[in-house]
C-alpha cells in the first residue's frame, strides 16, 4: 500500500490532530516495509511497534527505521518479526493499527490478544481516562492497491 494512502486514511480520522501522543505507544500489526510506524513517529508517538510475519520485510523496515531514526530522535521504533497472532501487546499499548489485506482472516485471533493485554493490564487511553478498549485504527486498503 502506498503511503500516502495510509496517511489519507490517517488525516480522516482527524485523531491526529486533537491528541498529544508523545507517551503513547502505538502498535502496528502486518507493518511492512515501516510506512505507517514512520508517520506514527512523525505523528508524534512516543514509542512505536511494528509486528511483521516476513523476515524480509522486516529486514527492509528496520533498515527504513535506521534511517529515518538518524534524522529523528524523539520516537523509539522497534520491529519484531513474530506472526501477529502469536504477539502479545506490551502493557503501555494505547493504540492498534492494521492496514494489513490479511486483517479479515486473523482479526479475531489478533484482536483476542489486544482485548487480553487490555482486560488484564487496564490503561490510559490517548487523551486522558481509562478504558478497557484503547484505540484501533484500521486503514481499509484499496482494491486497486498492491
Amino acid at each position: 500500500m502506498p503511503p500516502f494512502t495510509i496517511i489519507k486514511g490517517i488525516k480522516k480520522l482527524k485523531i491526529l490532530s486533537v491528541l498529544d501522543f508523545a507517551a503513547e505507544t502505538i502498535v502496528d500489526y502486518g507493518c511492512g516495509s515501516g510506512s505507517a510506524l514512520l508517520i506514527a513517529a512523525e505523528s508524534g508517538f512516543g514509542n512505536v511497534i511494528g509486528i511483521e510475519l516476513s523476515s524480509s520485510l522486516a529486514r527492509l523496515c528496520r533498515a527504513n527505521i535506521a534511517a529515518y531514526s538518524r534524522m529523528n530522535q524523539k520516537s523509539v521504533l522497534k520491529v519484531n518479526n513474530v506472526n501477529v497472532i502469536e504477539y502479545l501487546p506490551p502493557t503501555n499499548a494505547t493504540v492498534f493499527f492494521s492496514s494489513s489485506r490479511s486483517w479479515p482472516i486473523s482479526v479475531e485471533k489478533y484482536m483476542n490478544r489486544i482485548r487480553t493485554s487490555v482486560a488484564e493490564h487496564p490503561r490510559s487511553t490517548p487523551g486522558g481516562g481509562m478504558s478497557g478498549a484503547g484505540r484501533v485504527l484500521r486503514v481499509t486498503p484499496s482494491p486497486n492497491s498492491r
